[in-house]
């Protein structure tokens, strides 16, 4: 595949990408020589260094965006079922609301961080928690609990695309499956723990006291991404006057629909060949979810044991994770991929077999974590690979400053990306739910099941792999 047009083929006027961002241009202070050969005592220095540097604005606020998002898992089903009366097509609708927002949101919030900043977008998604919360508390109709979910959306693929924008300007290959999926790996913790807590707190306290949970949680995330933002807002401040009295260079800047329309144009066999398993993936672990919870409502469990079903799935998830971040830097991006793929797919298609069993309802919801914990943050990987690829692609900078240029189409590249993702995820419910209705549970578990495996065999003819050679 081609690295680049050549330096005498850019157009008048305008500025050659760098290859990688300046360390003015980032949020994060973290050391440049982090591109050791992965499994040196340097590489595993650097990794370890990034970790701390990611600290407060990656790791820790994720656990509360993440363990929003488990909290309700259990809940949500059984609340619309009691509460609102809603059969399994309309619970599946609501649970697709969260991605409906991805969908629908995911490219203008790449331009929105590519002009402020993955911290301002980390802000906007704490607010976003805390109206979610409130709405699906107050919720008189299942149509304003479909909106808090919506809400939700949008702090979750806000949070999701600025971390990955995060990672994919700050790391070099060698190490960003290790930290990309030690992200994955706090979202497990958080989705084996808080199952477990809003179910608890549910049963306690009603079910609303869930949801005003998740307010809580998206009002401490904020503080974590105002201090980055004012830290990194004073350095800059301290730039400017450095750089005062220069000339800038005028380059042509397009819009950003025109931008968006070049960047599919150059990139689209890898959006559709590689971004389609990944599409699939996401609409599997969705779909997962809902599944296996509906089973366990099926097969007569009571609110507390669904919430053990889907923390068992989430610690199943945690303990195969390390494997994940291994696994996608040693032996390559498509082996976690197919590999997750495969084992989620199998764990729903055999969902189709218990006929109420709950010793194997537990084991499949096992095997479907372990899953998903061999692909954790592939997706994410593949994005920030994919962008960097998207950039050097890009023949003009489409701004007078040579960073904010390459922000610009990193940013719409990884919106572009999470779009697709957000759209699997949106789909999984909404398969599940309406088959479940329609036709049967057991129908919505072998075709899940079917269509992940076809996926899988797909990827091993046809995904790319980005994992830097050497």
């Amino acid at each position: 595949m081609a690295r680049g047009r050549a330096e005498g083929d850019h157009p008048k006027g305008s500025v050659k990408y760098q290859q990688l961002p300046s360390a003015s241009s980032l949020s994060v202070e973290a050391p440049e020589e982090v591109g050791a050969t992965a499994g040196s005592a340097d590489a595993k220095k650097g990794t370890l260094q990034l970790m701390l540097s990611f600290a407060t604005q990656v790791y820790l606020p994720s656990i509360l965006v993440f363990g929003c998002s488990g909290m309700v898992l259990p809940v949500l089903p059984d609340y619309a079922r009691e509460v609102f009366f809603a059969n399994d097509a309309y619970s599946g609708a609501v649970m697709s609301c969260l991605s409906l927002a991805g969908v629908l949101l995911d490219i203008p919030m790449a331009s929105f961080l590519s002009s402020y900043g993955a911290d301002l977008t980390g802000i906007f998604s704490g607010a976003m928690l805390v109206l979610s919360g409130i709405a699906a508390a107050l919720a008189p109709t299942i149509w304003v609990l479909g909106v808090s979910r919506f809400l939700h959306g949008c702090a979750h693929t806000s949070w999701l695309t600025s971390r990955t924008f995060i990672f994919s300007s700050k790391l070099y290959e060698s190490n960003r499956g290790r930290l990309i999926s030690l992200l994955g790996g706090i979202q497990r913790v958080s989705n084996f723990f808080m199952p477990l807590l809003g179910s608890f707190v549910s049963l306690r306290a009603g079910y609303t006291s869930a949801f005003v949970l998740v307010s809580v949680f998206g009002a401490l995330v904020v503080p974590f991404q105002l201090a980055h933002y004012l830290r990194r807002k004073h350095g800059a401040k301290g730039e400017e006057k450095g750089s005062q009295g220069g000339e800038e260079e005028e380059v042509e800047v397009v819009g950003q629909g025109t931008l968006l329309l070049e960047i599919i144009k150059d990139n689209w066999p890898e959006l559709m060949l590689t971004g389609g398993p990944c599409l699939v993936l996401n609409m599997l672990r969705q779909a997962r979810d809902f599944l296996f919870a509906l089973a366990g409502l099926d097969a007569g469990f009571d609110q507390l044991h669904v919430g053990q079903i889907i923390a068992t799935m989430y610690l199943s998830d945690f303990i195969c994770f390390p494997v994940s971040g291994i696994m996608i830097d040693r032996l390559g991006r498509k082996y976690s991929l197919v590999s997750s793929l495969s084992l989620i797919s199998l764990g729903c298609l055999l969902l189709a077999f218990t006929s109420g069993s709950k010793v194997l309802i537990f084991l499949f919801a096992s095997m479907a974590g372990a899953g998903s914990g061999v692909g954790a943050g592939i997706a994410m990987c593949y994005a920030g690979d994919l962008a960097n690829l998207a950039v050097k692609r890009c023949n003009r900078t489409r701004h007078a400053d040579e960073s904010k240029g390459e922000k610009r189409v990193k940013a719409l590249y990884l919106g572009l990306f999470r779009c697709g993702q957000d759209f699997g995820q949106m789909v999984g419910p909404l398969f599940v739910g309406i088959l479940a209705k329609t036709e049967s549970l057991k129908l919505s578990a072998l075709g899940i099941g079917l269509i992940g495996l076809s996926a899988a065999f797909f990827a091993a003819a046809y995904a790319k792999e980005t994992r830097a050679k050497g």
